[in-house]
């Protein structure tokens, strides 16, 4: 095919004394050893020790305020309207009608204290639990009943009277 190419330069001793000697391969069952110091610019990285074992910290458990979820409606705002739900009693009503109001909503069918969201900020449990509303609380389209109570999933339409919403409940990971 072709001809070897003959490469001239200057002995491989030319380079002894400058830091550019070329490795010579191990005697066959040897273990290679590493040079003292940091390496030539392109020779092999140098070998890291193993760091000891440390132990991971330990997890940060949510405190009971901590926030679980949301509730999300697109009833008055095509953009979405949404309420933190952090640990503790949460009170839904209808806007401007009491003062106390976690999540004030603004639909003329909400009683003035329509019902009362229950946050487990440590569990990361919500619940719905109507306070006596004249237009009744739903779960999925089911009535949960004067003064009931039941517990939501993520991804429930709970409806207050007319005001539809949809629960998102966060989990830990």
């Amino acid at each position: 095919m072709g001809h070897p190419i003959a490469v001239q330069g200057p002995p491989h001793d030319a380079y002894q004394g400058q830091g550019f000697a070329p490795q010579q391969p191990p005697a066959f069952g040897v273990a290679p050893q590493q040079p003292a110091g940091p390496p030539a610019f392109g020779g092999p990285p140098p070998q890291q020790q193993a760091l000891a074992p440390t132990e991971a910290p330990p997890p940060v458990l949510p405190g009971p305020q901590a926030l679980r979820g949301f509730i999300v409606s697109f009833q008055t705002n095509q953009n979405g309207e949404f309420w933190p739900l952090k640990g503790g009693r949460v009170i839904v009503g209808r806007a401007q009608s009491v003062d106390g109001l976690d999540i004030p909503l603004p639909d003329a069918t909400i009683s003035s204290r329509h019902a009362t969201l229950h946050v487990d900020g440590i569990a990361g449990t919500v619940a719905v639990e109507d306070t006596g509303s004249t237009n009744g609380t739903y779960v999925n389209e089911e009535h949960i009943g004067l003064n009931g109570r039941r517990d939501l999933r993520d991804g429930d339409k709970v409806r207050f009277g007319g005001y539809t919403t949809i629960v998102k409940i966060v989990s830990r990971v």
